[in-house]
């Protein structure tokens, strides 16, 4: 098995929006849709950011990682605090799914 890194950030399709760099004129150009909740953001801004003519990478080195909730610890996530989260959710999707098909609301 071959364990060796890349040697530079590798050509990517999607982003994480807890490591997103990019030049300054990126959320001016390209900003999150306040329309989306949750499921959906990453891919509606990676997608535009794409068709915004910029290139997206993937770091070539595990740099940092999102932990939800740490195991034995009584932490809240965001959507056991939010009652309505499905239903915000199901309209991210809908609104995720006319961005790629150009069809519905």
């Amino acid at each position: 098995m071959d364990t060796a890194l890349p040697e530079r950030p590798l050509p990517g399709v999607l982003i994480g929006g807890c490591l997103l760099f990019g030049p300054d004129r990126t959320i001016p150009e390209v900003p999150y849709n306040p329309d989306l909740y949750f499921w959906g953001e990453e891919i509606s801004v990676a997608l535009r950011l794409w068709t915004h003519g910029f290139n997206l990478n993937n770091p070539d080195r595990i740099l940092l990682f999102h932990l939800y909730k740490a195991a034995g610890r009584s932490q809240l996530t965001h959507w056991a605090d939010h009652a309505d989260w499905d239903q915000a959710n199901g309209l991210s999707l809908q609104r995720l799914q006319a961005l790629i098909t150009s069809e519905g609301p």
